[in-house]
C-alpha cells in the first residue's frame, strides 16, 4: 500500500509539472510524457494491485487535462501497462537496455495513437513535417533520460523500504 501512496504522488508531481512548468511554449518539442516511464517501471517491477489502480487514475487525470479525446490516454496507459505485464513472461529483467526500450516504444506508441485519433477527427488533416520532428526528439529525448527516471525510482523506492 505504501507503493501505490509514493507512486500516486510522484504521477501527481509528474502531472502538475507536465502541465504548469513543462507547458511553457520554449519546452513544447521537447517534453514527452513523463508518466509513462513511471507506468512501465510499476508495470515491471510491482504487483498488479498496485500499478493497475495508478494506471487508471493516472490515465483518469490525463484525459481530464489533456482536454482531448476523454479515455485516450486512460486506455493507452492500461495497454502499455498489460503489454509490459505480458512481456515479462517472455524477457528476463536482468538487462537494464529493456527499461530504455520499452520507455522509447511507449512513448513512441503514444505520440503515434494521439496524431492518428487527431488527424482522424479532422477530415483532411494531414500530418505535418515538424509534428514527425517533435514525435523523433521526444522519443529520444525520452531514451536518454529513461535510466536517470528509472535509477530515482529505485532510490525512491529504497528510501520507502527504510
Amino acid at each position: 500500500m505504501k507503493d501505490f501512496f509514493l507512486f500516486l504522488v510522484l504521477g501527481i508531481v509528474f502531472l502538475i509539472s507536465e502541465s504548469t512548468m513543462l507547458a511553457i511554449p520554449a519546452f513544447q518539442g521537447l517534453r514527452y510524457d513523463l508518466l509513462i516511464p513511471l507506468i512501465i517501471f510499476v508495470a515491471l517491477y510491482h504487483p498488479i494491485r498496485v500499478g493497475l489502480p495508478l494506471c487508471i487514475v493516472f490515465g483518469f487525470f490525463m484525459d481530464v487535462f489533456s482536454g482531448g479525446v476523454f479515455g485516450l490516454f486512460l486506455s493507452i496507459y492500461f495497454w502499455l501497462f498489460c503489454f509490459v505485464k505480458a512481456i515479462l513472461c517472455f524477457l528476463d529483467l536482468q538487462n537494464s537496455f529493456l527499461e530504455v526500450i520499452l520507455v522509447v516504444v511507449g512513448v513512441l506508441a503514444e505520440n503515434v495513437i494521439v496524431i492518428l485519433s487527431t488527424s482522424l477527427l479532422e477530415a483532411g488533416q494531414q500530418i505535418e513535417y515538424v509534428t514527425l520532428q517533435h514525435v523523433i526528439v521526444q522519443t529520444l529525448l525520452a531514451g536518454a533520460t529513461a535510466p536517470l527516471m528509472f535509477v530515482a525510482f529505485f532510490k525512491l523506492r529504497d528510501i520507502r523500504l527504510r
